[in-house]
């Protein structure tokens, strides 16, 4: 039973820390390429962002973490 309380209970830390997170492509204002990241740990952005724009990328804007949807979203315009 010791067994089993533990290996829920491990599984439960590693969702929490296994953040979720993802993009989708978009066009910015300017005809550019861009995406709406969005992540539940601000580092995830940052790297979601940099695997969608290898060159750079220039956050056009941001949000902080909400609640209703769980999510940290950023819109980002590719260099």
């Amino acid at each position: 039973m010791k067994k089993i309380m533990s290996l829920t209970l491990l599984l439960g830390i590693v969702f929490i820390f296994n953040g979720c997170s993802g993009k989708d492509k978009v066009m910015t204002p300017n005809g550019k390429l861009g995406y709406n990241v969005y992540c539940e740990i601000a580092t995830d952005c940052y790297k979601e962002a940099a695997e969608a724009c290898p060159k750079g990328y220039n956050i056009l804007s941001e949000t902080g973490f909400n609640w209703n949807t769980g999510y940290i979203t950023k819109f980002i315009e590719c260099k």
